[in-house]
């Protein structure tokens, strides 16, 4: 009988160890995610901070553009280059906060009509082929850098990666 009381004494030390244990990684868990959605949130003000100037100076040079072309007979000469690297910045800048509010566009037809599950499903095998094409954006991406690298804007001569030298 004491045999048998130590066994099961044992076995039940040994599960409050274990789910102390995984309370214990719950809980590092629980914080490594509550950390990412603070990164999250400060990132995704942080982008809203950035494009709200970049587009309002972006809109700014297009109109400066226009306006003294049409309306003085002079244009502005980097207004194209400056209004290309502009545009650039703020439709990225935008798809990072539509992406973030999960406001980007979607086809939702096919997907309203499917079961619950099924949806999920569809979801998650639509994340996962985003997550592969972004992966191979990153890639080319970076290959795309290095062939851009050595070429300027002819009039402002801004490296087109947008830097001076």
């Amino acid at each position: 009988m004491k045999t048998y009381i130590k066994k099961i004494s044992h076995t039940l030390l040994l599960g409050f160890i274990f789910i102390s244990q995984f309370k214990r990684r719950g809980k590092v868990l629980e914080r490594i995610l509550s950390f990412l959605k603070k990164l999250s949130d400060t990132l995704d003000k942080a982008t809203r901070v950035i494009a709200i100037p970049v587009v309002l100076v972006f809109m700014l040079i297009v109109f400066l553009g226009v306006a003294s072309r049409f309306i003085f007979r002079v244009s502005i000469i980097a207004s194209e280059e400056y209004t290309r690297i502009g545009f650039a910045w703020a439709c990225f800048l935008g798809a990072a906060i539509c992406v973030k509010k999960e406001s980007h566009i979607n086809f939702s037809a096919l997907t309203d009509k499917l079961d619950l599950v099924i949806k999920n499903l569809v979801r998650l095998f639509v994340s996962t082929l985003s997550c592969v094409f972004f992966v191979f954006l990153f890639v080319y991406g970076i290959k795309l850098t290095g062939h851009v690298l050595p070429t300027y804007f002819p009039a402002s001569q801004l490296s087109q990666i947008c830097g001076r030298e």
